[in-house]
């Protein structure tokens, strides 16, 4: 079995931040990811652990949970391996095994994994939408797309809003339709194989992908 590239579409319901780590205080806090076209982004590694969760939920409602190694189970459930220090030797890719479901698509610290994930963008033809009508890219920055949004923090002790911590972030009213695409990769020789066949890790790598109903913070 040849596998071949996912091409899928996010259908968005809301306003989306997904945050760049760069602002300017006072007047932006935190703008969004964007590519070099000034279009908004969503990262490959922030879909990529959001396809991941969602494959650990599956595995637990499907009772495959057990199947999956030590190192991944840790990772996951009780966070000891970050805190730590990353002990490789708890994955399936260093105990001499086949991999198993989450180290074959996703990899691990010892192995990469089977597949990579593009940044998912706007649909094409809104893209084309917007160039044509805006060829200097002003308005696709200034004022298509782009709102702020203000937000203060909660104090977690009492619940309230924190005073002087009142901050505004970029949000992006998108498109319906954003794309993206997930795409098998050529593994080193001598990597261990999974364990499982590879129509059964494209249903589970699919599955995950469906399973998705949240994007980005806020």
């Amino acid at each position: 079995m040849t596998l071949k590239p996912i091409h899928y579409q996010l259908h968005l319901f809301g306003d989306l931040h997904v945050g760049s780590g760069v602002g300017l205080p006072g007047v932006i806090d935190e703008y969004v990811v964007r590519d070099q076209d000034n279009f908004p982004q969503v990262l490959g590694s922030e879909i990529k652990g959001i396809v991941r969760d969602n494959c650990v939920r599956l595995l637990k409602y499907s009772g495959r949970w057990d199947s999956i190694c030590q190192g991944q189970r840790g990772w996951h459930d009780k966070m000891t391996i970050l805190m730590e220090g990353v002990e490789v030797n708890t994955f399936c890719g260093l105990q001499g095994k086949t991999l198993c479901i989450l180290c074959a698509l996703f990899g691990s610290p010892a192995t990469p994994g089977g597949w990579w994930f593009s940044p998912a963008t706007y649909a094409e033809d809104y893209r084309d939408m917007v160039e044509r009508a805006d060829p200097k890219g002003q308005l696709r920055l200034a004022y298509r797309d782009m709102a702020i949004n203000a937000q203060a923090s909660i104090d977690p002790e009492t619940k309230r809003a924190e005073e002087d911590h009142l901050f505004n972030l970029e949000v992006i009213r998108t498109s319906q339709v954003w794309e993206g695409y997930i795409e098998p990769v050529l593994l080193p020789s001598g990597q261990p194989k999974p364990a499982a066949e590879e129509n059964e890790l494209l249903g589970w790598l699919t599955g995950a992908l469906l399973f998705t109903r949240r994007l980005g913070g806020r």
